[in-house]
């Protein structure tokens, strides 16, 4: 069972994007999966390395269409994009270095940041590069 389940108020309307934030829910849910197994411990790890990589090759492509389309948000957002990137590193990080272990307040975070920023910061360039790509 899947905590985050792809519909259409996910979706930027822009197949690229839409198909990268699926890949990004996948983590989180099998994350959700391994918790509720008592396993996420084992996975943690795996996953904060898989997200802070899949992250930064999506933000990238954002990033490469705002400036290709001088998208009038685009320095909100990537900042946006930053405080994600460095907070899952610093989760990573600690992690590693047995400071954190799997919690709730990580997973919450992760889901939070990661539906919130498609359905409300996200949906605010799909019209906007939706005509142009």
């Amino acid at each position: 069972m899947a905590l985050v389940e792809w519909t259409k108020d996910l979706s930027v309307e822009i197949p690229l994007i839409d198909e990268q934030h699926q890949k990004l829910i996948s983590y989180l849910n099998e994350l959700y999966s391994h918790m509720k197994q008592g396993k996420g411990k084992d996975i943690i790890s795996d996953i904060l390395k898989k997200l802070v990589e899949y992250t930064k090759y999506h933000f990238n492509t954002e990033e490469e269409l705002f400036k290709k389309f001088n998208y009038p948000d685009e320095q909100s957002h990537v900042s946006e994009h930053k405080f994600f990137i460095d907070k899952v590193n610093d989760f990573s990080r600690d992690f590693n270095n047995q400071k954190i272990f799997v919690t709730i307040e990580v997973f919450q975070f992760l889901n939070n940041w990661v539906t919130n920023h498609i359905k409300i910061v996200d949906k605010k360039y799909g019209p906007f590069l939706k005509g142009k790509i």
